[in-house]
Formats: structure tokens, C-alpha cells, sequence
């Protein structure tokens, strides 16, 4: 019998899926670079072609995956009291998302306030909340699924997958309900491979499929440079698809080298990376800036590391420091020791 995932996204002790932390730590390190690229026009620079042409060739896979990657833990969740799984959804994901959209709203204001060129005034900063605006909307939809997954059982969520791709092709309003329905499927994708992961992994495993899945991938992202904005379609639902099937073994193979250790270490801290680097590149993007840095590839290099390194800081922290803890996760009540 296979070792159930943790709510960090691996197995128990003995068993670990070491290929969905990796899998997750690739995909945050994908959004990650999406800031960094589109950061630069901050400074007024444009980027370098190979950083653009690489992120319009990501551009399918970041939320997707990590979509599919969340979708995984759902069936784990919902052995769970409906009550306590609730509150450690509200805990875990709910709080880092109340929590991170009033930094950016703060940041946005404040730094609107000093340089007086921007335009967040309150009905602005009110949109910003209520809309999804801000890189936190992905928590806030990842809360509405789980709340959603809740009350569809495991049957309809299944059957589901289909028909919400079908409709995220029928809407086509790109970030509006086609992304909606679009990322349900993967997230109830997810919880598919989680139940029946043993079939999963062994068809992931089979050379054949391994081949055409890869084909799947790097044709989509081939697809996406000559089409940019190329996301909630068919053509990004194979290419995710072939992605995740790939990480499989693939990832199991990564996971045993120093690259491969980092991506798992960030996977498994995903939410801290995913809230935390965001304001880390916009704030460094205006320092370089300040200081005349206009070398667009020595800017990527340079935000991408400090958008890894802080969040990396900030996690170390996370597990030694309830205070820097409780930016990520409401704190649990501590357990009342007997004498």
C-alpha cells in the first residue's frame, strides 16, 4: 500500500513523493520568473529577448501545475472532519491570503504616496481586493476549490474534468471564468491521480508514454512562443498534461541531485515563495533603478536570485519563529500540557 501525501505535498516518511515537490517547486520557481521578466518594465527596460521568449514559453504550465500539484492533496484533506478541514483551509490558505493582499494593497499605496506617479487611490486599492487583480487571486481560488471540492463528491469531481475544459473553450474571456473553470479541472485532475495514483504513476512510467508526454510539453511550449498569451486552451491542457506526466519520473530522478533537493525544499514551502516574492522583485527592480542598473540580463539574474533568496530566508524563519510563522498560517492553539 502507497503512503497517503502530507499536507506538504509528500508521502510519509519511507514512501515520499519526492516528484510533486519538485513538481510544485518548478512551477512556483516558473511564476517567480514571470515577476522577474515583467518587472523590468518598472525600470523602464525592456528584456532580454531570451528571457522573453522563454517566459511566453512557460506561460501554460505555472498555475496550472500548480493547480494539478494542489489537487493532489485534496483526497488526503477530505478525510477530515468537514469542521477542521474548514479551519485548516482558512489557517493555511485563507490567512496567507488576507495576510499578503493587504502588504501588496500597503506597498502599492505607500509607494504611490512617495513617488506620486501612480493611481491608487481608495476605489483603486478597493478593486484591488475585491477583483482579481493582485498575483494572491491564486490563493483565493484555491480556497473557493477546496470549499467547492467539499460538498461535490468524488464521482462528479471526476466527471467534471471534461466539461470544465469544454467550458473554459465555450467562455474563452481569458482571466475571467475561462481560468475558472480551466484550473478547477486541473485541481480536480490532481485529486484524480492522487486516488488512483498507483495507475498514474505506473502510466507515467511507461517509456512510450514518457516519450509522447514530453513531445506534449515541449510542443506547447514551442506553441506558446509563436502564440503569446497561449494559457486556458486545449493546447495548454495537453502540454500541462504531458508536463506532469513527465514529472514522474523524471522529478524522482531530480529529486536526488542538489537542483533537485532546492526545487523540493521550495515545493514544500510553496506558499511562502508563491506570497513572499513578489514584493521582494517589485521593491529591488526600483532600487536597481535608483542606482542606474540598466543591463536587462544582469537584472533578471539579479531579481531572480533575490526573489529565491528572500522567500528561502523567510521559510528558514518560518519553521523556527512563530512570529515570521504566522505571516504564512494562522497560528494553532497550543496544546494544554497535564502535570
Amino acid at each position: 500500500m502507497t503512503a497517503p501525501l502530507t499536507e506538504s505535498g509528500s508521502a510519509r516518511t519511507g514512501d515520499r513523493l519526492r516528484w510533486v515537490d519538485v513538481t510544485r517547486g518548478l512551477a512556483v520557481l516558473l511564476v517567480v520568473f514571470y515577476h522577474v521578466v515583467i518587472a523590468l518594465k518598472v525600470a523602464d527596460v525592456d528584456a532580454p529577448t531570451w528571457a522573453v521568449v522563454l517566459n511566453d514559453a512557460l506561460a501554460p504550465f505555472r498555475i496550472p501545475t500548480l493547480m494539478f500539484c494542489s489537487g493532489l492533496l485534496l483526497a488526503r484533506s477530505l478525510k477530515k472532519p468537514p469542521r477542521q478541514y474548514l479551519v485548516g483551509k482558512l489557517r493555511h490558505i485563507g490567512w496567507p491570503w488576507l495576510v499578503w493582499t493587504a502588504v501588496i494593497v500597503g506597498f502599492l499605496w505607500f509607494g504611490s504616496s512617495v513617488a506620486g506617479d501612480g493611481n491608487y487611490g481608495p476605489e483603486r486599492l478597493v478593486e484591488l481586493v475585491l477583483s482579481p487583480t493582485t498575483y494572491t487571486w491564486y490563493l483565493a481560488y484555491l480556497l473557493a476549490f477546496y470549499v467547492v471540492a467539499l460538498v461535490v463528491p468524488a464521482v462528479v469531481r471526476t466527471a467534471a474534468i471534461p466539461l470544465l475544459l469544454i467550458a473554459s473553450m465555450l467562455l474563452n474571456d481569458g482571466d475571467g471564468w475561462t481560468r475558472v473553470t480551466f484550473l478547477l479541472a486541473f485541481f480536480f485532475l490532481g485529486d484524480v491521480a492522487a486516488r488512483y495514483r498507483v495507475r498514474f504513476e505506473g502510466l507515467a512510467r511507461r517509456p512510450v508514454v514518457f516519450v509522447i508526454a514530453a513531445l506534449a510539453a515541449v510542443g506547447t511550449a514551442v506553441a506558446s512562443t509563436q502564440l503569446p498569451g497561449l494559457r486556458y486552451d486545449l493546447v495548454a491542457a495537453v502540454g500541462v498534461v504531458g508536463l506532469v506526466l513527465v514529472a514522474v519520473p523524471l522529478g524522482g530522478w531530480v529529486a536526488t541531485t542538489v537542483v533537485g533537493r532546492g526545487l523540493a525544499a521550495m515545493g514544500r514551502d510553496s506558499i511562502v515563495y508563491y506570497t513572499t516574492h513578489w514584493i521582494v522583485v517589485t521593491l529591488s527592480v526600483h532600487i536597481l533603478g535608483r542606482v542606474g542598473l540598466d543591463q536587462s540580463t544582469l537584472m533578471v539574474i539579479v531579481l531572480l536570485v533575490l526573489g529565491l533568496a528572500v522567500p528561502w530566508a523567510m521559510a528558514w524563519l518560518s519553521h523556527r519563529s512563530r512570529i515570521v510563522s504566522a505571516l504564512y498560517s494562522w497560528p494553532a492553539r497550543r496544546q494544554r500540557t497535564v502535570a
